[in-house]
């Protein structure tokens, strides 16, 4: 709940009860005061072309104050605040862009990244930026609400708004609200535009809609205000195709993937599927955008049923779809569906054309059809409006289009799923609609969204929506361990997997992508890269590897051009005869994968194939991985030191186990040959004469 007015609602409510409620009404002034305190009431606002931020500091300590996030690549130097002796705050303004959502942070005297106290909104992972979604300036505007845009709720009553106009105070007579296509009696909670409706008997089970008009005493007017959230009631399972859960993942960026004699396209990646199953060992394959555009990246498509031409023709994409069938490899479209490019045929004949029948097709904001929401920066990737059925049809019909594209009604010459992009773009109700009917096309067929977040927002999505959704949580709580040896932050993000989400909820591990720095550039040295290669592989999840990183390619994300260049075929071929290379290391955890089924054993509310476990030696972690036949431990040693002759504490269960043997091992050795290195002895696995260097790993069978 927001303090900024909620106060004044339930102080004229609680004051007509009698003295009973005197001990809630004390707490919630508390509540409150701290809150009015955290917040400083200074949430930013539009400005010319720009939004304005704030910030009052209470220590005498801050001498400059600037704002980084994604408006400005994150330059600390770019957008700088000024001071206002006067009034003891802090303000300064960016250049954003009405309607697109911004992640930011403020940087105190050039070097502490802080968490904006006055955000209107912020992430829930250990990130905690600040989110800011861009009001347009002269217009009155909602400058903050509970819930917040996207927000997934589990227990409402009612529903906040605050209603700001910088021209003139709020005409509350004007205010219009509609939840749920049923318009809304408001109760006004001050003399201002502050608002609060009950909606608990209206609510739907999953998405809620909420669309607010209302002016201001000069007339300006916002009309059609759009707010959603997610309300769940839970969901205990969900049924996802089984074969996900034992695959290995390789993400292509086709026109980086060609050899001196095929360029990059379907030729090329064709004649190298016997690589990319037989000799590195993944079995499905993640394709970024193929279909018909005018970037080379491909994710702002012109032509949706015509396959890039830079790649080849009809006849090769099909040719390779069917040697990945031959060869029991699974593909994956990149479904990207939330915008178009600029010069899609429907957008064009929309622009500056209010009567084009594709005028309700985008977002256009004024009536002329000149300016419209865009994806990000983006100009040239115009939103599409998932609210117009249409715009749905066109989709699902598209989708099972790749899934049949002879039309003879058979899934065999098909694509075998989707990794939908940007899918946290595109309304739950669609999703919900698309699952429905692709799976009634094909009930293995994989939906996998792109969603980052965390738990709170990811958890809606598994509802009759995805099967599977990328673990950027588990990718965080990695570089905090990788990287600070934070065991925490992994037993945290597993704890609220089993806990939080659904029974059969699928996740995509992974290090890099196309969007994020390589993994050799994300970690500090190749022992640490190899260590997180150790738990990707040995963690619940299936397990994703971009194109390249096999073979320990390089590059930060910034520009995102660093992390896809071409792959070197030279320098595959070298490292495939080298036993000592990181595709050598690559195959060997693959393999180990592939060959010990426990690894690919979900961990969810239904499945306790996951369990930490204690060590003799502070900041080693350990962790177990069963299934129903077979038990395995893995130690971890991030330490930064030597660890010699480690026990580990084992479950009573498997203190009666007869023997340990080592299956796996990096930087562990043995001082001793001759004698015995691994024994159970009470409720300990001792290990003896062996040394684990300081980036190290083992795994360890417990035969019961």
């Amino acid at each position: 709940m927001n303090g900024f007015f909620a106060g004044d609602f339930f102080m004229n409510r609680l004051l007509t009860k009698q003295s009973l409620f005197f001990p809630f009404l004390l707490f919630f002034l508390l509540l409150l005061t701290s809150q009015s305190i955290y917040s400083q009431n200074l949430l930013p606002k539009p400005d010319t072309s720009s939004t304005r931020f704030f910030y009052r500091d209470t220590t005498g300590k801050v001498t400059s104050v600037s704002i980084g996030g994604s408006f400005n690549e994150w330059d600390k130097t770019r957008n700088r605040m000024t001071y206002d002796p006067r009034t003891g705050v802090w303000s300064g303004t960016v250049p954003t862009i009405a309607g697109v959502e911004y992640s930011y942070k403020l940087v105190l005297n050039d070097s502490l990244w802080i968490t904006d106290p006055n955000a209107p909104d912020m992430t829930e992972d250990e990130w905690r930026n600040g989110i800011i979604v861009p009001q347009e300036y002269g217009k009155p505007y909602i400058r903050s609400s509970f819930p917040a845009l996207n927000k997934r709720v589990i227990k409402i009553d009612s529903v906040y708004l605050q209603l700001e106009s910088d021209k003139a105070p709020v005409d509350t007579s004007s205010i219009k609200i509609v939840f749920n296509g049923i318009p809304m009696p408001h109760f006004r909670t001050s003399l201002n535009g502050n608002v609060a409706l009950r909606v608990k008997e209206f609510l739907n089970e999953g998405e809620n809609k909420l669309v607010v008009t209302f002016a201001d005493l000069k007339g300006n007017c916002k009309a059609n205000q759009v707010i959603k959230f997610f309300y769940d009631i839970g969901l205990d399972s969900i049924s996802t195709p089984c074969y996900f859960n034992s695959s290995r993942m390789y993400e292509v960026y086709l026109r980086s993937f060609g050899d001196s004699v095929n360029l990059g396209g379907f030729k090329a990646i064709t004649k190298k599927l016997e690589y990319l199953k037989d000799t590195l060992g993944v079995n499905i394959l993640w394709l970024m955008p193929f279909q018909e555009s005018n970037t080379e990246h491909g994710y702002n498509v012109t032509d949706y049923y015509k396959v890039e031409k830079d790649y080849g023709t009809r006849e090769d994409y099909l040719n390779f779809i069917r040697k990945c069938k031959e060869k029991n490899i699974k593909v994956l479209m990149d479904f990207v569906i939330n915008h178009t490019d600029s010069t899609h045929e429907y957008f064009l004949d929309a622009y500056h054309n209010p009567g084009s029948k594709y005028s309700s097709w985008y977002q256009f904001t004024n009536m002329e059809n000149t300016d419209w929401y865009h994806f990000g920066v983006e100009r040239k990737m115009p939103k599409l409006n998932f609210d117009n059925r249409d715009v749905q049809d066109y989709f699902i019909k598209i989708a099972l289009y790749w899934m049949d594209p002879l039309g003879d009604g058979s899934c065999t010459d098909g694509i075998d799923g989707f990794r939908c992009d940007a899918a946290k773009e595109i309304p739950h109700s669609f999703w919900n609609r698309f699952r429905s009917v692709i799976k009634s096309k094909n009930r293995n067929a994989e939906i996998l969204g792109e969603v980052w977040d965390n738990a709170n927002f990811l958890i809606p999505f598994y509802k009759n929506e995805f099967d599977a959704l990328f673990n950027y949580p588990l990718l965080y709580a990695l570089d905090e361990y990788i990287n600070r040896n934070d065991i925490s932050a992994l037993t945290k993000r597993f704890h609220d997997f089993s806990s939080l989400y659904p029974a059969g909820y699928q996740m995509v591990t992974f290090l890099a992508n196309h969007d994020n720095s390589r993994a050799a550039s994300r970690y500090s040295s190749p022992d640490k890269y190899k260590l997180a290669m150790c738990m990707l592989f040995t963690l619940p999840g299936t397990p994703m590897i971009y194109y390249g990183d096999e073979i320990g390619m390089a590059g930060k994300a910034q520009p995102p051009e660093n992390v896809r260049l071409p792959i070197n075929w030279s320098e595959v071929h070298r490292q495939i005869k080298d036993s000592l290379s990181i595709l050598t290391f690559h195959r060997k955890l693959i393999s180990l994968r592939n060959t010990v089924p426990a690894l690919s054993v979900p961990f969810d509310r239904n499945n306790n194939s996951l369990e930490f476990l204690s060590t003799d030696a502070p900041g080693v972690l350990a962790y177990l991985r069963r299934d129903s036949s077979d038990t395995y431990i893995a130690i971890v040693n991030n330490t930064g030191r030597v660890i010699r002759d480690i026990n580990v504490e084992l479950p009573s269960r498997l203190q009666k186990s007869s023997s340990a043997t080592e299956i796996f091992s990096y930087n562990a050795f043995t001082t001793n040959v001759e004698s015995p290195t691994l024994d159970i002895q009470g409720k300990f696995l001792n290990l003896h004469n062996k040394i684990l260097q300081s980036c190290s790993f083992l795994l360890i069978k417990i035969t019961h």
